[in-house]
Parts: C-alpha cells; structure tokens; sequence
C-alpha cells in the first residue's frame, strides 16, 4: 500500500476575531471543511469547521458576522509531523 503525505503543509488560517463569513469563505476557496484558528503570534488556538458553522451559527440563527472565537472548537490536540499513527 502507497502511504502518502494528506496535510497541507501552509493550510489557509483564520484569527479568532474573522468573522464566519471570512472563514466560510476561506473553506469555499480552498476546498475544505476546516479551517485552523490561530492568534496574533501565530499559534494553534481552535479550529472551525463547517459542522461547527451549521450546528453552532445556522442552526442557532446567528449572523454570517459572529465571531470564529464564538462558535469555534477550542483546545486542539497536537501532534508534531513525525508523530507515529500509534501516537496519533
């Protein structure tokens, strides 16, 4: 079986302070169902996905101008590229 590479080594990042109308529309343009959230240092702090837009947005009748902070997941797992699948 051919094991190949399936993260995008530079993904299109959102801040928690973008809108879900700027993170939606990052998703459209790059083909995606989730984007990750990072603060002004650049670090990891969430991720949004679609799922997160429907269920916590939509779904609640929140605007397309509600912050990704508000209805983001939060406290993502890490691990680093070499990890194992075991790890993972």
């Amino acid at each position: 079986m051919e094991i190949r590479e399936l993260m995008t080594k530079d993904p299109a990042c959102c801040s928690p302070s973008d809108s879900v109308k700027e993170a939606a529309s990052l998703m459209a343009s790059n083909d995606c169902g989730q984007i990750p959230v990072t603060n002004a240092e650049g670090e990891l702090v969430g991720v949004i996905t679609d799922r997160d837009i429907a269920c916590r947005c939509v779904a609640e009748g929140k605007s397309a101008e509600t912050l990704v902070e508000d209805i983001m997941s939060s406290s993502p797992i890490t691990v680093t590229t070499d990890a194992s699948v075991a790890e993972c």
